[in-house]
Order: structure tokens, then C-alpha cells, then sequence
């Protein structure tokens, strides 16, 4: 009804006052209150005492919905025989779908999926079509973080809009190049846990000069189920037009945000926010193997882990370029599932008669979304241990 499941659970068995139930709260009560919340849902829960208890759940019937609308009757012909706009920009919606179909569906409290991505000169300047097709890629994913927003937010303010209203949006100031960093999440499968930051090193009084970044790292924390973590953005230095200076920028960048990151992460519980660190965003990694590939990977233990096939996968638009990765230090408390990629948008957008070979680099961005899978403890699971000890 409405766009929603409805069950309704009636039982004649035990019965129990839901009202002496709040003052000494059921863990399998909540367990299931907060599942329904944190998919947008309600959860009624009547019971009286000698007749019956009845427990109904009402939530949303898709937890991804961005889905574009139904072709199979629309007339794609405009009065000159050719497509209108709209019809243009539905059918090529309806062909992204099939690009996004790669994407695991998203699972409360069993799974949570990061995306990053370089949405490239994101400002008031980008074109409703073009924020359409981003906004149906981003609702694919529990949290997606992104880099070079413009010091103007409209467009992203407008990326917002085109979300459903449980989509919420965290972003820094502008640091170098007048550049924003951003995290959209959505808050029915990701909270924010209250740590929001950007990565800055403090020097002595007496001689305050010390190495920074030229886009400070933005940071925050997250809760996906009962997993928390951290999730650091970043936009490395690209520097190539400095020569040998500009490059060293690059490699020193991502080696000291990489040895901070280990530093936090190897702190004693209750010393830091959280240890589960995930690093993600623009390194400006040419290859696999590369100098600024080993400052990532390299160093003192805990190392970063990537999948392998990661090391080698093009997220540039052209797909010729390792630029953008998802990093972690290692846990207990989350498994990476083996499933990540891209979403080659390049293909189905931007496709009709008139359009520039990369007209879809030029309007979406020269970078593709680049998100990864990771399966995380499940709340029943960890709520059992609680109740048998």
C-alpha cells in the first residue's frame, strides 16, 4: 500500500504488556524495532494481556529506489519522427540501470556499500540531465564520498533534491584549488556517529611550519548496523605540471596520510574515535606497482589491503588510469565480500545523434564511481551472543 510491505503477525500464545516492556526492554524487541527503523519502516507492537498479541511492520517496498520510469508505454517518436529530451534521458536511464545491475543489492546489518568518486568541476554549473544520471548512481550505495565539489553547493544541493529524503549529506570547506569534499549516505542503512574532520598537523610554537596538505583529507565517522567506522576522502596532489617537486608533493601526501591513519588506528581503544579505518578518493595513481601505488601500500605494519584486481583497474573515464581506490586497515569486525568495480557510464549516456564521442566525460565527469562491498556483523547475530551469554 503506498509503496510499502505490510505484515502483520497475530499470536494467541504468550502474552506480554507492551507498556512494562519499556520500562525493562526485550533486546529481541529492539533488535527488531531498530532493524525496521533503519530501513525507513515502523513497527507497532499490540498486546494484551489474556487475548493475543499482534505485531505489524510497515516499510518501503524497495530500499534502492532511483529507478527510472516504466518505457514499455511511452511513445519515443516527438513530433519529427526523433526521440524528445525526455524520452532520451529515461531510455538512457533505463540503460544505466542495466550498467548498475553489476551492483549487490543492499542488505541491513549484513552489508554496507562504499563508493568514491571524483565527480569532476561538481558545482551549480552541472545540467539537470547530468545530476539525474548521477543521482541514479549514487542511490545504489549506502555512502558514497566525493571529491572536487566547487566552493558553490547549489549542485549539490539539486543532487540532494533528486534523492529521496533520507539521504543525507555531510561536506568540508573549501581547501586548495577551492575544492570541497563531500559524503552522501544514506540514513536508513548509515548514520553519522558524530566525528566530523579534516586531517591537519599541528607544529611546535616554536617553529610552526610543518608539512600539510594541499587538500586537507575530510574524515568522519559512521555507524552500518552495529558496525562503526571511519571513513577518510581524499584528493591527492596531482603536481605533474612541477616536474620532480610537483610528483614528490604527490608521494609525500600519501605517505604521511597513510602512516597517520595507521598511527590512529593502532591507538588503544577509547583513545581514538574508531580503528576501523577505510581510506578512499583520488590518489592520482598512474599504475599498479608505481611509486605512489608503494606509498599506499608500503610502510609499517598495519598495511593497507586492497583487492588485487583493484591495483589494475582503470577509473578514469577512458579506464586507462588506476587514479581512485577503496583501502582498509584490516578487522575483525567487517570482511571484505570480493565483490567491487565501476560503473562505465560512458557506454549508455549521452548516446543520440549530435553528441560529442565524450560528451558523457564532459557532463557527468572524466572519472568513473569506483565502490566495494563489505559484509559486517549482523545485529541478531551479535544481540544472540548477548542473551546466551
Amino acid at each position: 500500500m503506498n509503496g510499502d510491505v505490510q505484515l502483520a503477525v497475530n499470536d494467541a500464545g504468550i502474552i506480554f504488556d507492551p507498556g512494562q516492556q519499556r520500562h525493562r526492554p526485550s533486546l529481541r524487541l529492539v533488535s527488531m524495532r531498530e532493524q525496521v527503523r533503519l530501513i525507513g519502516g515502523e513497527l507497532e507492537i499490540e498486546s494484551t494481556p489474556g487475548q493475543s498479541t499482534a505485531i505489524g511492520a510497515s516499510v518501503p517496498l524497495k530500499l534502492c529506489t532511483g529507478r527510472p520510469p516504466n518505457l514499455s508505454q511511452t511513445n519515443y517518436k516527438g513530433e519529427t519522427g526523433m526521440p524528445t529530451e525526455k524520452q532520451t534521458i529515461a531510455a538512457e536511464r533505463q540503460a544505466l540501470m542495466g550498467v548498475l545491475s553489476s551492483v549487490p543489492l543492499r542488505s541491513v546489518d549484513e552489508n554496507v556499500l562504499i563508493a568514491s568518486w571524483n565527480i569532476a568541476q561538481f558545482s551549480e554549473k552541472k545540467k539537470a540531465r547530468a545530476l539525474q544520471y548521477i543521482a541514479d548512481i549514487c542511490e545504489r550505495f549506502d555512502i558514497v564520498a566525493i571529491q572536487e565539489v566547487k566552493t558553490n553547493l547549489q549542485g549539490l544541493a539539486r543532487l540532494q533534491k533528486l534523492l529521496p529524503g533520507h539521504y543525507q549529506i555531510l561536506v568540508s570547506d573549501p581547501t586548495g584549488n577551492n575544492e570541497r569534499m563531500a559524503f552522501l549516505y544514506d540514513k536508513r542503512t548509515v548514520i553519522s556517529t558524530g566525528l566530523v574532520c579534516e586531517i591537519a598537523f599541528n607544529g611546535p610554537i616554536a617553529s610552526p611550519s610543518v608539512f600539510q596538505f594541499q587538500r586537507s583529507p575530510y574524515c568522519a565517522s559512521f555507524k552500518a548496523g552495529r558496525f562503526d567506522f571511519t571513513l577518510v576522502s581524499v584528493h591527492i596532489a596531482e603536481g605533474s605540471n612541477q616536474g620532480e617537486i610537483g610528483l614528490g608533493l604527490r608521494e609525500k601526501e600519501i605517505q604521511e596520510l597513510a602512516k597517520f591513519i595507521k598511527h590512529e588506528a593502532g591507538r588503544a581503544q577509547g583513545a581514538v574515535f574508531d580503528p576501523d579505518f577505510f581510506l578512499v578518493g583520488d590518489f592520482n595513481i598512474q599504475k599498479d606497482g608505481d611509486r605512489f601505488f608503494k606509498a599506499l601500500t608500503g610502510g609499517d605494519a598495519p598495511r593497507f589491503e586492497m583487492p588485487a584486481g583493484m591495483n589494475n583497474l582503470g577509473t578514469n573515464f577512458d579506464q586507462t588510469k588506476t587514479f581512485d581506490k577503496i583501502a582498509w586497515i584490516p578487522s575483525d569486525e567487517f570482511e571484505f565480500t570480493g565483490k567491487f568495480g565501476t560503473i562505465p557510464f560512458g557506454g549508455v549516456l549521452y548516446k543520440e545523434p549530435g553528441q560529442a564521442a565524450d560528451a558523457a566525460r564532459k557532463e557527468v565527469s572524466d572519472h568513473l564511481p569506483l565502490w566495494a562491498e563489505f559484509r559486517v556483523t549482523e545485529l541478531e547475530h551479535e544481540l544472540d551472543q548477548i542473551i546466551n551469554g
